[in-house]
């Protein structure tokens, strides 16, 4: 088994989209780790396929217009693959910084 084939297996465990957009996905994961980037235009070039480098930047458009990621889901499966002590740490300044927002949302509302 392949590394796109495993992260495709973990992907669509994760998100639970349909195969072509699980497909999509993978190719975005795989070309951000190439390109060091998040821009569409120069992810595109970094797509697998014969396909024209028009066709892969339409395809992220499409995929961006009708999929949303959910943050958490997003989060959880990144944090997945981190060793249990960065896990744990992910997690409470994930959880010192949501009290920290709460508390200027509380302050700011007091002040107006």
């Amino acid at each position: 088994m392949n590394h796109s084939t495993m992260l495709t297996d973990l992907l669509q465990l994760t998100f639970g989209l349909h195969r072509a957009r699980i497909a999509c996905l993978t190719a975005l994961v795989i070309a951000l780790f190439k390109v060091k980037t998040v821009n569409l235009a120069q992810l595109a070039t970094a797509f697998p396929g014969p396909a024209e480098i028009d066709s892969h930047y339409r395809r992220l458009q499409r995929f961006f217009k009708h999929v949303q990621l959910q943050p958490a889901r997003m989060a959880q499966f990144v944090l997945s693959f981190l060793p249990d002590a960065l896990y744990t740490l992910a997690l409470v300044l994930q959880l010192r910084f949501k009290r920290r927002h709460q508390f200027c949302s509380h302050f700011n509302a007091k002040a107006l």
